[in-house]
């Protein structure tokens, strides 16, 4: 089997994953965190995982309409390298805290979405070349 591999589209998507997940973080802690209401932080939270997952979706299913071969291997790729991108962002600006007491629910989250995604954006693809006579 023959592995090919797009560099610039593993990299160009981890970029846009990175960021998007840093926007909605940064966007949800400044409109929901509050040191004095619990329930808000609370809620806060799971708007935020919400709004991560779908980005996630989007990112993942726009992946697999256009990338034929090797998918779920650029998949971890993706994941890896934004992952390699938050790590390396912590350390430059001087953070030596890089874990997160609830990393359980952001992998979960990232695993899901990423994993639903990629499977709708796939058969999405799959679909739309059977319906124009292409193959897949």
């Amino acid at each position: 089997m023959v592995r090919i591999v797009n560099y610039s589209r593993i990299v160009t998507f981890s970029a846009i994953l990175f960021s998007l997940q840093t926007l909605v973080v940064i966007v949800a802690d400044s409109l929901f965190t509050s040191d004095v209401d619990a329930a808000r932080n609370f809620h806060g939270f799971l708007i935020e995982k919400i709004c991560v997952g779908i980005v996630v979706f989007l990112v993942f299913m726009k992946l697999a309409r256009t990338q034929v071969t090797q998918l779920y291997f650029h998949v971890l790729l993706i994941i890896i390298l934004q992952e390699l991108i938050g790590i390396a962002l912590l350390r430059t600006i001087g953070s030596t805290d890089t874990s997160s007491p609830l990393w359980l629910v952001d992998w979960v989250v990232l695993a899901i979405s990423a994993l639903l995604g990629t499977e709708v954006g796939r058969r999405l693809r799959v679909s739309s070349h059977r319906n124009t006579g292409s193959r897949a």
